[in-house]
């Protein structure tokens, strides 16, 4: 009767605990994945210039949104501004975005959004060209 208890809490007990583990890591990654029939809302992102506090035309803006547990992004767009330095984006909500300049000719700004409501969201990144760039 002794070894029978020593064996369910030598080999059943770990694989009981670690499936359990495995199967809530997987629900909560796939709760951040889903965005099927989701409302969505608008982002207003704005890119300015640091040092001369005018819009920055041209900048490519990765828009990428949260997919596991562990804070781990997925660039989900890509929009360069417009000539007023500015752009629209459609996001899904409830979610987690992060907003952020190319830094292959600007310098970096990142802005981190949880969404969870309808209301409209306004983003401002601070960039400057790199040396050289004009």
């Amino acid at each position: 009767m002794k070894a029978s208890k020593i064996k369910i809490f030598k080999y059943i007990v770990p694989v009981i605990t670690t499936a359990t583990i495995l199967s809530c890591s997987k629900l909560e990654n796939d709760a951040l994945n889903t965005d099927e029939n989701l409302p969505s809302t608008s982002l207003n992102i704005k890119v300015i210039n640091a040092k001369k506090n005018l819009p920055e035309p041209g900048v490519k803006v990765f828009v990428g949104r949260r997919i596991s547990a562990q804070g781990q992004y997925q660039i989900v767009d890509t929009i360069r501004t417009n000539a007023s330095g500015e752009f629209n984006y459609d996001a899904r909500y409830p979610n987690q975005y992060r907003v952020f300049v190319d830094t292959t000719f600007y310098t970096a700004d990142t802005v981190n959004l949880v969404m969870g409501t309808a209301a409209p969201n306004s983003i401002l990144l601070h960039t400057n060209p790199k040396f050289g760039m004009s």
